[in-house]
């Protein structure tokens, strides 16, 4: 469920991205998307239109691809945390690994965090963090 997946910010009206992924041993991950707007009207926009695909999604089965490997994934929200949108994804038979992925736009940015690990609590209240966490440190 990572973030800055390619077609969906190609067609965003973005100028420009930047992302960052980290895994630790434990399955732990977080992936970091953050891109420019020409206007904070086209950033908002984009987020606006990313919550919708969350909500078509929400309480569907979602199945993810990778290296001929299936695994399905169940969305529940978006709720707010601390500001920011915020889906919880968790993995069917997973044992308690989530995903929680937030987005949020600030004037002509926006931060899209996804937080992926074995406990579904600890990770639902990091990625709204991060996401405020990156908007602290843009100066404007």
């Amino acid at each position: 469920m990572q973030t800055g997946w390619l077609p969906t910010y190609r067609v965003s009206g973005e100028i420009g991205a930047s992302g960052l992924f980290a895994q630790d041993p434990h399955e732990n991950e977080v992936s970091e998307t953050v891109a420019a707007f020409r206007e904070a009207a086209a950033a908002q926009a984009f987020v606006q239109k990313v919550l919708g695909q969350w909500k078509a999604c929400v309480e569907r089965p979602i199945t993810q691809t990778a290296l001929e490997t299936k695994v399905n994934f169940m969305g529940f929200g978006p709720t707010r945390s601390d500001g920011v949108d915020v889906l919880l994804v968790r993995r069917e038979g997973g044992r308690g690994y989530a995903c929680s992925r937030a987005i949020a736009a600030s004037d002509n940015v926006t931060a899209d965090v996804d937080v992926c690990g074995a406990d579904e609590t600890v990770v639902n209240s990091q990625s709204a963090r991060i996401v405020n966490e990156i908007f602290a440190r843009i100066p404007g």
